[in-house]
Formats: structure tokens, C-alpha cells, sequence
């Protein structure tokens, strides 16, 4: 049971920049987790092994909260611009000139809403997130050695000789037609980017 009388409460504050930033970073950091071994399915008396998997509904989910987690940024420093006396149809501009930061403008709103968006588009791209695929990333030491030992008594995986694993996660944005435009990786990486850059120039920490 808890002892309310030594908690110290704390509030998350809304409106402070460099906590929504960090909330960001977070999220993408789901991209990439430890969580490695439920991305490795296989059968020891058979030794069929598949590494990652093109049909998770837990992947989806996370691309889809990255997402949403980038374009809520907007909302935040139009606010942070207002509440500074600054214009803030800077942060519309900011949006109206980078494709990255469209394409996860119009995502967000076709998530929200529908498909295609009938209303404001930002890229006119009509664009889509398509093969969302996870897998096994592995690193190795400075040596190059090391590897992957498959158990065969408890049917786990682990790592020896400085290597190591990552689930990675990817997709691809295409536009209305099936195009490529871009990875899931490099715009998410070119977005926030670009956010960070406009809150230093208008020191909105």
C-alpha cells in the first residue's frame, strides 16, 4: 500500500518544449528496442528459423504513434510562438515548406479522419505507409566476431563475443499511386530535425 504522505507529486506540464521533445524521442525510440526475441520465431526439431515479421498489429501501432507524436508538435509551438509574442504562422510555414514535415501532417489527418483527405493537404501527395516490417538488427564488436546462439534446450536466442541485436522496425511512404517517396526512417529522422532547428532559431526553449 502506498504511503501518499512521502510522494512528491508531479505534474506534466503541457506546454514545456523540451519535455514534449524528449516525449518525442521516446517514441521514436520504439523503432528500435531490446526486445529482439519475439522478433525470432523458431522450431528447435525442425530448426526453422524466421527473423522478424511483415504483419504486426504492435508495429503498426507504433508507426502510427511516432506519427502522431511529430504532428502534435505543431499545436505545441504554435502555442510556445504565441505565448512569446511570436507570429505563429511561422509553424504553418515551417510545414508548408518541407515535405517530411507535410507527409506526416497529412498521415496524422488521414489516420484521424479518412483516406483521402477531402479537406487541406498538405503535400497533395495522398500519401500511404506501406510494407511496415520488422526484423533482427545485429551488431558486432570492434573485432567483428561474435554471434547469435540458438538454445536448443529452452529455444532462446542470445548474443556472444560483443554482438548484439536490436528489433528494428521500417516501412515505406508512397504517394496515393504506390510511389516511393521516402523511408518511415528518414522522415521521421528529417522531421524532427527540422523542428529542432526551427525551436533553437526562434529560442523557443
Amino acid at each position: 500500500m502506498y504511503n501518499y504522505s512521502t510522494i512528491n507529486y508531479y505534474t506534466m506540464d503541457f506546454n514545456d518544449v523540451k519535455s514534449r521533445i524528449q516525449r518525442v524521442y521516446a517514441s521514436i525510440a520504439q523503432l528500435k528496442s531490446d526486445d529482439y526475441e519475439k522478433k525470432i520465431k523458431w522450431t528447435p526439431e525442425e530448426f526453422d528459423i524466421r527473423f522478424g515479421s511483415t504483419d504486426d498489429p504492435d508495429d503498426e501501432h507504433k508507426v502510427l504513434s511516432i506519427i502522431s507524436a511529430l504532428a502534435d508538435l505543431k499545436d505545441n509551438l504554435k502555442n510556445r510562438m504565441d505565448s512569446l509574442g511570436l507570429r505563429k504562422q511561422l509553424v504553418e510555414d515551417e510545414i508548408n515548406k518541407s515535405l517530411p514535415l507535410q507527409l506526416i501532417t497529412d498521415l496524422d489527418n488521414q489516420n484521424k479522419h479518412d483516406y483521402p483527405l477531402k479537406l487541406t493537404k498538405r503535400s497533395n501527395r495522398d500519401p500511404q505507409i506501406k510494407n511496415v516490417a520488422s526484423g533482427l538488427e545485429v551488431t558486432f564488436g570492434p573485432t567483428g566476431d561474435g554471434g547469435i546462439m540458438f538454445h536448443m534446450d529452452s529455444a532462446t536466442v542470445s548474443f556472444d563475443g560483443g554482438a548484439g541485436g536490436k528489433h528494428s522496425i521500417d516501412a515505406e511512404i508512397t504517394d496515393g499511386s504506390g510511389n516511393f517517396i521516402c523511408s518511415l526512417d528518414s522522415m521521421v529522422n528529417d522531421a524532427i530535425m527540422l523542428w529542432e532547428q526551427f525551436i533553437t532559431t526562434h529560442k523557443l526553449t
